[in-house]
């Protein structure tokens, strides 16, 4: 079974914001047969956070430790960037995935610099909307 792990920003954003499009992503990869890694599962303790700076729960280093994991164990990295706020951590994963030749799939406005920096658009597929990367995963 074919692995997706779910990047994106999580520092800066709220709880509702950071988990609605991971877990109907999740969703939906599940009933096509894939796994899922989604680093807000189990953070529900989180959900009255508006900007999320850190889980209290966990120490940074096993926050860093266990999302380099999940791109290890990934098969594919369905990255969000959608939005105004890119987080310096999924940047990094988006490069360490690089470095394993991970499929990436980045969701990115059209116009944003996501889309068009050249380090993105020429290491990765890159889409305007979460339907549209949905489709090419389900449909591999």
């Amino acid at each position: 079974m074919k692995i997706v792990y779910l990047a994106g920003p999580i520092f800066g954003m709220s709880y509702v914001n950071a988990t609605k499009w991971r877990n109907e992503a999740s969703e939906i990869l599940k009933d096509a047969g894939y796994s899922v890694y989604n680093p807000m599962s189990n953070k529900e303790h989180l959900k009255d956070e508006d900007f999320i700076t850190t889980d209290p729960l966990k120490a940074a280093r096993q926050i860093v430790e266990e999302d380099l994991w999940r791109v290890r164990n990934s098969d594919i990295l369905l990255v969000n960037m959608n939005g105004d706020n890119m987080s310096i951590g999924t940047m990094f994963e988006i490069g360490y995935a690089r470095a394993l030749n991970k499929m990436l799939i980045i969701v990115a406005d059209n116009d944003s610099v996501y889309a068009t920096h050249d380090f993105i658009s020429e290491n990765s597929i890159v889409v305007s909307s979460m339907s549209q990367a949905l489709d090419i995963i389900t449909n591999l």
